[in-house]
């Protein structure tokens, strides 16, 4: 018969599994146990061991925790189900963070853990170490989890996820400014009609989705989702339904967006998703043809991405003293992330600025056109 142990009235149990010892612990206020190897063949040790985690359970209930919880990876594959169509998303918690916090329990992870996750995933990579740009993408994707969990009841608050060094400096890519997209948007039908190794097709098809972007503000994985049966209109404006990392929401058209939105539907208009192969796949990135565009446009590509449209069109609006509640709607983020991330566009007047006033003048409608139709 295994050896056993009773401590602290009963609540702790120490038993052995093998040579090791293991404790079940049990804590006033709460239900069930928890058991756990002391991962020790010495009593002594195996004692201070379980008096140590009594002590610590005991506050963690205290403070509202719960004994009985789920690991973190039985959250991810509930958060999962939820996130099957989009695989990019899940990747980005599945191959560095599952195998790290996947044990631990969900509720007691903390900022300091997350910390040492940050400290593990920049040594830890399969190509290339990790840019800062890449860990913020996985950073969001890693809220999004834990986002869930607390809807779902299981921790009371997100632990803090941005503990790492970069968090203080933002490497956001450079945008375009309004003459520099001007620029590009005007050189897209010699572009469109220049010869060479890609289509006539693939670049019409590229140009509008560059321009769409331009006048939507939407991210590239959103768009690249995006079907025509997610489309529709609404008084005198263009609404898309988009699916994102945030979720899902109705984004407003600017002027101009309808019409690109027509010439694509003539090339992928037989298919469910906007933007496609012929035979229906979606397309994974325009990547090259955005810099051969740039290059047809003489425009310096520099620290600048595809995303940077998306920048481009968060920027000019806020020049324009949008409200920045009316831009995290359309977008899809936080006002404190815009605030942190566009600091060199925000003033105080355009943080307090609630009025409707007219956007900046080339890229379409006026604010009120943006509110009421969102």
């Amino acid at each position: 018969m295994s050896e056993r142990i009773s401590l602290q009235g009963g609540r702790i149990k120490l038993y052995k599994r093998g040579a090791v010892w293991q404790c079940k612990i049990k804590v006033p206020g709460s239900t069930g146990h928890k058991i756990k190897s002391c991962d020790t063949t010495n009593q002594h040790e195996a004692t201070a061991f379980a008096m140590n985690l009594y002590d610590e359970l005991y506050i963690h209930v205290k403070m509202g925790g719960k004994l009985r919880t789920k690991t973190f990876r039985q959250v991810f594959d509930e958060w999962r189900t939820d996130h099957e169509k989009r695989i990019e998303i899940v990747d980005r918690v599945a191959v560095y963070a599952v195998p790290f916090l996947g044990a631990d329990s969900i509720d007691r992870i903390s900022g300091a853990r997350v910390a040492e996750f940050w400290k593990h995933r920049r040594s830890n990579y399969k190509k290339k170490p990790p840019q800062d740009s890449t860990l913020i993408r996985e950073m969001t994707a890693l809220r999004s989890v834990f986002t869930f969990a607390k809807a779902c009841g299981y921790i009371t608050e997100v632990p803090e996820l941005d503990s790492f060094s970069f968090s203080r400096k933002m490497n956001r890519k450079d945008d375009f400014t309004a003459k520099e997209w001007v620029k590009i948007r005007d050189s897209m039908p010699s572009w469109i009609a220049q010869e060479g190794i890609a289509t006539t097709r693939d670049r019409q098809l590229a140009a509008d989705y560059f321009t769409i972007l331009s006048l939507t503000g939407i991210r590239v994985g959103e768009a690249r989702s995006l079907a025509w049966e997610n489309i529709r209109h609404h008084g005198q404006h263009l609404i898309l339904e988009v699916s994102g990392k945030t979720g899902t929401r109705e984004v407003v058209c600017l002027k101009g967006a309808e019409a690109a939105f027509d010439r694509v539907k003539k090339i992928t208009g037989k298919n469910a998703l906007v933007f496609c192969h012929p035979d229906g796949r979606p397309i994974g990135s325009f990547k090259t043809s955005f810099h051969r565009l740039l290059e047809h446009a003489k425009v310096e590509k520099g620290n600048r991405s595809i995303y940077s449209i998306r920048h481009m069109f968060i920027s000019e609006r806020l020049r324009a003293g949008v409200s920045i509640h009316a831009i995290a709607l359309q977008c899809g983020t936080s006002t404190e992330m815009i605030t942190k991330v566009y600091s060199h566009v925000v003033s105080t007047e355009v943080a307090e600025q609630i009025t409707r006033q007219e956007l900046l003048q080339g890229f379409g409608a006026t604010l009120e056109e943006f509110i009421d139709d969102n």
